[in-house]
């Protein structure tokens, strides 16, 4: 994470909200996580800031290759372009947290 900030590789639009996470841990009167990481080249870390990397808790990646069969039909709406446009799933959905459940981290 230090390495590709430097590189000014901004956080993908589809990563969750890292101020979200990091809410309870920042300074008071710290700038949004979320605007200095989606736009490393405008808003780089001072000399002092500890490296990214002491942030980020590192796991397996969930294999989703083990998924349960989930099968939607030719109508389903794209998954990941409503999430990109943070549009919320209709609450007559299935849950997908139980849908997805074999394969979630503890905690999830």
């Amino acid at each position: 994470v230090t390495t590709s900030f430097a590189a000014g590789q901004a956080l993908p639009a589809t990563h969750g909200s890292v101020e979200a996470m990091m809410a309870l841990a920042l300074p008071t009167g710290h700038p949004n996580v979320d605007t200095i990481l989606r736009n490393p080249t405008t808003n780089p870390l001072p000399s002092w800031h500890p490296p990214l990397d002491q942030y980020v808790a590192r796991r397996a990646p969930v294999d989703l290759t083990v998924r349960p069969n989930i099968s939607v039909g030719h109508y389903h709406p794209d998954a990941d372009a409503m999430f990109a446009a943070n549009t919320a799933i209709s609450a007559q959905h299935p849950s997908v947290q139980t849908m997805l459940a074999s394969v979630l981290p503890q905690n999830h």
